[in-house]
């Protein structure tokens, strides 16, 4: 019937529809691999270097105290796990589990040697509380640090004009080919809707 082709018309259109988007966007991840960056910094290029560079530099003393008390703890739960098991559905659980005992052992542990360092009950309470947070603070720096590598890559390749222009071609044609199959959807659901009070 005629609704029928229609309808399967409909289906051959959303699934094109889906191929092509899936085919665009794995060109456009490719090409931001080979470039060495991220989309975030297509879509929101505002930061400043100098002071992304300032801060990174000012705040070192810091993520150097954080990589040398948190390095091991994060480290030992990874390279257990992989010895245990490389099977996905286990590996994040096991890596969850050996994560909360190793911090737990290695926090213990650096106590108990700087304990005999630091005769001050406040300065060792001090230095144990610093040690989470200094872990999480050398986390966000590591993250900051490849966003503003990213960043000056991304600089240096609007520079050459050229290949920033495909890259953000390629971007605005996937938000385009996304903001028609949402229309699309809504248009299709809205059909069905109709077709189900005509009939009722």
């Amino acid at each position: 019937t005629r609704k029928e082709s229609s309808a399967a018309s409909d289906v051959y259109k959303r699934q094109s529809m889906i191929s092509l988007i899936q085919d665009k966007l794995t060109d456009y991840f490719e090409l931001l691999a080979k470039n060495k960056i991220h989309d975030k910094n297509i879509h929101s290029s505002t930061s400043n270097i100098f002071l992304d560079g300032l801060f990174l530099f000012v705040t070192f003393p810091f993520y150097a105290f954080g990589l040398l008390n948190n390095y091991l703890a994060y480290k030992f739960p990874s390279f257990i796990t992989y010895k245990i098991t490389k099977d996905e559905s286990y590996f994040a659980p096991l890596a969850l589990a050996f994560g909360i005992l190793s911090f737990l052992i290695f926090y213990t542990l650096q106590g108990m040697l700087f304990s005999n360092f630091l005769k001050s009950p406040l300065l060792l309470f001090s230095y144990l509380i610093s040690l989470p947070l200094s872990g999480l603070f050398t986390f966000s720096y590591w993250k900051k640090i490849q966003l503003f590598i990213q960043e000056i890559r991304w600089k240096k390749l609007k520079s050459t004009k050229e290949e920033a222009e495909r890259l953000n071609f390629k971007r605005v044609e996937i938000i385009n080919l996304l903001e028609k199959a949402k229309i699309s959807f809504f248009k299709a659901k809205e059909n069905q809707k109709n077709t189900k009070i005509i009939q009722h």
